[in-house]
């Protein structure tokens, strides 16, 4: 069990590559395009929408020693492994994907995770949790040996722009991908399907106690595809100042705050499919309640979430344990309010 837990800590990383790129003993993961019978039997391999995701080791497996080899059988599985991945799609992933532990999720959104909140989300021991990080030099490789229940996530900025995974946050200047971008590219392409619900929420979403999350999906249950803060359409907020964010007038226009959703396996797989059809994603905060309500999908905005706001000054004495609360920037502070709540 504890060798169990050590694998799934290890960070990883992901992102595309020519074939002739592979790093010495890495773990190279293929997105066959059709069945899985076109997968090898390597390693463990991960069942996709649109294919497998077959992750197979590769020590020096691509070197050009094996093409001047003089053993055939090695020069052979250069050619095979090679045509394989011209077949399919080739990423890196730095460390092989453990099986899921819990049907639900949670997932922070950081720029660079801080100890203090994943002192505190450790403490949910029914929800697997992963850690998706903006910056790709932090130093996540330190805190795996203390938090050995995460799975620290990394995606290369080119790996998602290739995948159309970018323009979810409208504040992130040049079009670079976002944590919001990862996270979903991670989930929709890399570990499909794994969990019936995932919680997605920015690292300055205030969750004030254990408790709380847990509590709003005894309520809810598994039945709702997405919830979020309450939806409002275009004509209850025509000078919303990002209504012109929304580029695709096949969706209609509503938004909601969503700096914490919980969102199902089949939202996020609608999400991955819009991806790959148009290259690109559209401002998170109306792509996806209307995406939801195209597809027609079952979704709610939830009085739990009615404290998702996009600006409001948070005192310590206006947060119950019921709710979660946005934004409260000041880690120390969330720190702080929780200690009534224990």
């Amino acid at each position: 069990m504890a060798k169990e837990r050590g694998r799934r800590a290890a960070a990883i990383t992901v992102s595309s590559c020519r074939i002739g790129q592979v790093r010495k003993a890495a773990w190279v993961g293929i997105l066959f395009p059709d069945t899985a019978d076109r997968a090898t039997r390597n390693g463990p391999s991960a069942v996709h929408p649109r294919g497998v995701l077959n992750v197979v080791r590769m020590p020096q497996f691509l070197t050009n020693n094996y093409l001047r080899s003089r053993n055939l059988l090695l020069r052979w599985r250069w050619y095979v492994m090679y045509f394989l991945a011209r077949a399919g799609r080739p990423v890196v992933i730095e460390r092989p994907i453990g099986k899921a532990r819990h049907r639900h999720a949670i997932c922070l959104l950081t720029v660079t995770p801080d100890t203090d909140q994943l002192d505190f989300f450790r403490r949910l021991t029914d929800y697997d949790i992963y850690v998706v990080c903006d910056d790709n030099t932090a130093d996540i490789e330190s805190l795996n040996a203390r938090y050995d229940a995460f799975v620290f996530v990394r995606m290369d900025e080119m790996h998602c722009l290739r995948r159309g995974f970018r323009q979810l946050n409208a504040f992130v200047k040049n079009g670079v991908p976002s944590s919001w971008d990862k996270a979903l590219g991670y989930f929709y392409e890399i570990i499909p399907e794994r969990h019936e619900h995932v919680w997605f929420l920015e690292s300055d979403v205030f969750v004030p106690s254990v408790e709380t999350i847990p509590a709003i999906d005894a309520k809810y249950g598994d039945s709702y595809d997405l919830l979020s803060q309450t939806f409002e359409a275009f004509e209850d907020v025509p000078n919303w100042p990002f209504w012109h964010k929304h580029h695709d007038r096949s969706l209609p226009r509503v938004r909601s705050q969503v700096s914490a959703i919980r969102c199902s396996k089949t939202f996020i797989d609608r999400v991955g499919k819009y991806a790959a059809a148009h290259g690109r994603l559209i401002f998170l905060e109306s792509f996806f309640p209307s995406l939801a309500i195209r597809d027609g999908l079952r979704f709610e905005g939830i009085a739990e979430l009615a404290t998702i706001l996009f600006h409001k000054r948070w005192e310590p004495g206006e947060f119950s344990a019921e709710n979660l609360y946005h934004p409260v920037k000041d880690l120390r502070l969330q720190a702080a309010a929780r200690l009534r709540f224990r």
